[in-house]
């Protein structure tokens, strides 16, 4: 398996994070490695979450439905993941470039 054919997964649970969702995504679309997936597990948002997720549909998979809580949902969308390497953040959280 080459380094190119290994996919990342990232996993993101968020309720009601429209404040910093987008900075979140962006951080994980803006990363150099290319094979990667973005879940975002959305626990039923109604502060403007839901329109983020779908405005940015073309770099992430999104799933809004109640959940137990953010260990729930991260359990979700790992259920969801095809990646060989599984990470999450929190949808106040971002990665640095690279």
């Amino acid at each position: 398996m080459t380094n190119s054919s290994i996919r990342i997964t990232v996993i993101v649970a968020v309720y009601n994070g429209a404040p910093t969702i987008r900075q979140c995504i962006e951080s994980v679309a803006n990363q150099t490695y290319s094979n990667r997936e973005l879940i975002v597990m959305d626990g039923g948002s109604t502060d403007g979450t839901i329109d983020i997720l779908r405005a940015n549909e073309d770099s992430l998979k999104w799933h809004s439905e109640p959940d137990k809580g953010q260990s729930d949902a991260i359990n979700k969308g790992f259920a969801r993941s095809t990646g060989h390497y599984l990470s999450w953040l929190n949808a106040d959280d971002f990665l640095y470039p690279g």
